[in-house]
């Protein structure tokens, strides 16, 4: 009796066929669906949205506004990580983002599994993680403090006053970080923060802090203003899309504080620009869109500090020309 080919080998065949079919189509769809997960948070079903306009939405400490609005400046307090979580973050108004550092001053991560959208009706609409500029030297006050760095930078070197004796040296204070600039001498100026960070930015890294200014005069009023701080660093994931209308992200580096008496005493130098690093599906922008990472403005007779970097990826090829920047960003397509 011939055997039934339904029954015999042909059946096992069969099913064995339909079975590798079965786990190849869920493996294709397992990677799939990791590779579209840039945040690594798609999965998290915990994750709100944040709406600048809406304070129901404000993780808790957050500052701004108490009722809807269409305006203002909100300020979000950045977790131990620094690494904050949401479905989706936008802001439709006329706003100025910015962060409370934590205890360590870590750099600032965005996680978005959804999109990240910032317009405002004309420019400029901000999202800021800029240094801060070193305080001015006074008679009153005395030298100038060198300015705090953004979100994991570093800050200026304080000011220094006149001369102990003729030809002493009264170095002002060295700007902190890897790349601090040296605080300046009766002789020779402040030197300005220079950003270390890699092109690839990882790890993330924000800006050095500017050196400190001088006196060289013996009058009291000859004091240095103090330098300032560097750029911030911050990192956007999101798995859909980066859109900005009249919007700007700043990491700049502070400017430096202006001496007490310019015929005597000289003034801080910037902090270095910090680090811009955004990863997305796609990338939009209208009207005036722009990402700035720029060196701080030496004060009177301060050093230049140089840029900090900025780096957009991409899965589709927008990175390759969306949103004018400074400096000239590194623009990369991510491969699936």
């Amino acid at each position: 009796m011939r055997p039934d080919p339904r029954h015999g080998v042909l059946l096992p065949r069969l099913w064995w066929h339909v079975l590798v079919t079965c786990l190849l189509v869920a493996a294709t769809s397992v990677v799939a669906q990791d590779l579209a997960d840039l945040c690594g948070c798609a999965r998290d079903g915990t994750l709100k949205g944040f709406n600048a306009g809406d304070p129901a939405t404000y993780p808790a400490g957050t500052t701004g506004c108490a009722a809807a609005c269409q305006s203002g400046a909100i300020v979000l307090p950045m977790p131990a990580d620094g690494v904050l979580r949401f479905s989706n973050f936008s802001a439709q108004g006329a706003f100025t983002i910015s962060f409370k550092p934590n205890s360590t001053n870590t750099p600032l991560t965005l996680l978005v599994s959804g999109d990240v959208v910032l317009r405002a009706p004309s420019c400029c609409g901000t999202l800021v993680v800029a240094g801060h500029a070193g305080d001015a030297a006074t008679p009153a006050r005395g030298v100038g403090a060198g300015g705090i760095g953004g979100p994991g930078a570093f800050r200026g070197g304080r000011g220094h006053s006149q001369p102990l004796g003729v030809g002493g040296l009264t170095p002002g204070g060295n700007g902190e970080g890897p790349g601090g600039g040296w605080g300046a001498t009766t002789n020779v100026e402040a030197l300005g923060g220079t950003f270390t960070g890699t092109p690839e930015l990882q790890p993330l890294l924000g800006g050095s802090g500017g050196g400190g200014g001088s006196g060289f005069g013996f009058e009291p009023s000859c004091l240095g203003g103090g330098g300032g701080g560097g750029g911030g660093a911050i990192l956007i994931k999101a798995n859909g899309r980066i859109a900005l209308q009249n919007f700007q992200v700043v990491a700049d580096g502070g400017p430096g504080g202006q001496p007490a008496d310019r015929s005597c005493s000289q003034g801080g130098a910037g902090g270095s620009g910090g680090a811009i690093r955004l990863v997305a599906r796609s990338f939009s922008g209208m009207g005036a869109a722009r990402l700035t990472a720029k060196g701080g403005e030496p004060a009177h007779r301060g050093g230049v500090a140089t840029a900090g970097r900025i780096r957009l990826e991409s899965v589709d090829n927008s990175s390759a020309t969306t949103f004018a920047t400074e400096p000239s960003a590194s623009r990369v397509v991510v491969k699936q």
